[in-house]
């Protein structure tokens, strides 16, 4: 008699990011990481990450400067919290990806031992 292997199809919902006009998250559902959404997202998510590191290093050459106007601190506290929320929400959406990958390890087969074997 065949057996057969039952293979599991994992359908899951990356975080991309942008939101709605309404402010809502946007989802991918994707059993992959390929596709151009998920492409389009990466690309996103790259730049985010270079804006932020240039933004962080503007403001440590603006705080490292004598007279800088309210306006200026002002302005560069709002493009921080701006590349802050953007990278959390990269964090986010990288954590719910490892956590599938770990329930996919998780899932396969590999060799199995008797309890008798670990003595």
């Amino acid at each position: 008699m065949a057996t057969t292997k039952e293979t599991k199809v994992r359908h899951r919902f990356r975080l991309l990011p942008w939101c709605t006009p309404e402010g809502k998250p946007c989802y991918l559902d994707s059993d992959s990481n390929s596709g151009p959404l998920a492409e389009l997202a990466d690309s996103l998510e790259a730049t985010q990450l270079d804006n932020a590191t240039e933004v962080l290093e503007r403001t440590c050459e603006l705080l490292a400067t004598e007279g800088v106007s309210e306006r200026e601190v002002r302005f560069t506290t709002q493009r921080l919290s701006e590349c802050l929320r953007d990278v959390l929400r990269i964090v986010k959406s990288r954590e719910g990806m490892r956590e599938d990958e770990l329930d996919q390890e998780d899932d396969e087969e590999g060799p199995k031992f008797p309890a008798e074997a670990f003595g």
